[in-house]
């Protein structure tokens, strides 16, 4: 726990065994820092929560079983006082503002100096939130963009799949017009002009992924 005379713990959860690996081994010449617990999926993540109690979560977004996200969600469902730090390659305003909103008290790319990764920790597990740079100002785009319906992310998903007009149509059992219609709003929203436009600002702010 927070609390823990021997310093902060830590449990980290990454499918990659190279990767806990690495990052047990960086933390532990850290002073006052001390990993207590790995998990290899989400699942295995909320047992080994519930078992060690550490005081600050370092998740990977993308894992088999439970992925990252929901993992999030349902560690926050049982236990609202967990701080958790999520970490992902992308650095996607959708896949920012997500686990911001899901409960995550910090987002890290993978491509993270130690030093941040200190940082991070320390900021978490005093009650504050850390954004990596690049997905902080992606945060703080996506909070002032207007945000897209779900009717309107369902055909966006498929737009970057390549779906022609009268596919998505068929595939959300809607009028070729109605389609029509919602792009016409999703491409204002985007502010871009078509849908080459559309899909290339979709994958970057982490809307959708290919």
């Amino acid at each position: 726990m927070s609390g823990d005379p021997a310093g902060i713990t830590l449990m980290i959860v990454d499918d990659h065994q190279v990767v806990r690996h690495g990052l047990s081994s960086m933390l532990a010449t850290i002073p006052g820092m001390r990993v207590v617990a790995e998990a290899d999926h989400g699942m295995a993540a909320l047992a080994a929560y519930e078992m060690h109690r550490p005081a600050v979560v370092l998740m990977d977004w993308h894992m088999p079983v439970m992925n990252g996200l929901d993992c999030l969600k349902a560690l926050l469902a049982k236990w609202p006082d967990a701080r958790v730090i999520m970490l992902s390659v992308y650095d996607g305003a959708g896949d920012v503002h997500g686990a911001i909103s899901a409960g995550a008290a910090g987002y890290l790319l993978k491509s993270f100096e130690a030093d941040e990764l200190i940082t991070a920790i320390r900021t978490v597990q005093g009650g504050g939130r850390h954004l990596e740079g690049a997905a902080r100002a992606a945060f703080t785009a996506q909070e002032g963009a207007a945000p897209l319906t779900v009717r309107e992310r369902e055909i966006l998903g498929l737009v970057v799949a390549g779906r022609a007009n009268k596919e998505i149509a068929a595939a959300l059992r809607l009028a070729d017009i109605t389609v029509r219609m919602h792009l016409t709003r999703i491409f204002s929203k985007l502010q871009v002009a078509d849908r080459t436009q559309a899909v290339t600002k979709a994958i970057r702010m982490g809307l959708h992924h290919l």
